[in-house]
């Protein structure tokens, strides 16, 4: 599927479920917000990735509507994987995350293009709110 054709396919415009890709290059990290991401009980993990590279073929393949990332990983970061799926065409939205928390690292989100930043240790708290403020219609 191409990107063009992403907003043509997802069910969650639709008030469906969000599908969602998970990309941390931690395996327990990635266990956490899976199922954190599962309790919310509307989205549905699609797909995985361990570092940024991975994660542009997991959106270019999977056409996820969302993307939970971190920031700091191996051969390409969070942030520059965020511009990256950014310039294409019907990107998905994207919440990036950080062990370390703080306005700096919020702001670099925000330049990269990301639509939410969240600390990590805040994650399981906050996901529900930022859920219904990225998908209202979910």
């Amino acid at each position: 599927m191409k990107h063009a054709d992403r907003g043509k396919s997802r069910n969650v415009r639709g008030g469906g479920r969000i599908r969602a890709v998970v990309v941390d290059d931690h395996a327990a990290i990635r266990d956490f917000l899976y199922t954190s991401l599962r309790a919310q009980g509307r989205v549905d993990i699609v797909g995985a990735a361990h570092n940024g590279r991975q994660a542009l073929e997991a959106v270019a393949s999977l056409c996820p509507d969302f993307v939970v990332m971190d920031v700091s990983m191996p051969e390409m970061d969070g942030l520059e994987a965020t511009r990256a799926i950014k310039a294409e065409a019907s990107p998905p939205r994207i919440l990036l995350v950080s062990l370390e928390p703080g306005s700096e690292r919020k702001k670099a989100a925000s330049l990269a293009g990301a639509d939410a930043f969240c600390d990590k240790a805040h994650f399981q708290a906050e996901i529900g709110g930022l859920l219904d403020e990225l998908f209202p219609q979910a």
